[in-house]
């Protein structure tokens, strides 16, 4: 019997000491993302996952895309409809065709790296320390808590 992957197999802890919530680096490592947050509104976990993870994961998307659902619709920014008041000069009434595949959770197995990487609460805590959050919550939808975004040529998803 395997065991699942731990965080040091999936994740950069030494860039990320994801399993170290008390330690000076993982600290330095939150704040460094809080600053970057207020400076830009964005902060880029570079490298957190190996590069082995990315790849397994990508691996197992691949195998997945013939299973993928595939939607296309006329869209603004904020997927809405502007209201009657809002000039049509507004960003809210530019639209874009988007169109893209979706991989749902169930179509992965529970053993892969994808889901390894989802059940792991070690990043799910780090990210919340980056937002100055006590706690996030995963989203527990069976089918829409893990997804895979599929592009294929002439495809866009904005």
């Amino acid at each position: 019997m395997e065991c699942a992957p731990t965080t040091d197999d999936l994740f950069d802890t030494k860039t990320y000491p994801l399993s170290q919530p008390e330690s000076p680096d993982y600290c330095d490592a939150a704040s460094q993302a809080w600053s970057a947050l207020a400076a830009s509104n964005c902060a880029a976990l570079a490298g957190l996952l190996k590069p082995e993870t990315v790849a397994a994961m990508r691996i197992e998307a691949e195998h997945a895309v013939p299973q993928a659902t595939y939607t296309k619709a006329w869209l603004n920014p904020y997927f809405s409809t502007p209201p009657s008041d809002v000039p049509e000069s507004h960003p809210l009434w530019r639209v874009v065709l988007r169109c893209h595949g979706m991989i749902r959770a169930d179509r992965f197995s529970p053993d892969g790296v994808i889901w390894s990487v989802f059940r792991n609460g070690d990043p799910t805590r780090f990210v919340a320390a980056c937002l100055g959050y006590e706690k996030l919550h995963t989203y527990r939808d069976p089918y829409g808590c893990v997804n895979v975004n599929v592009q294929e040529p002439g495809h866009a998803f904005s």
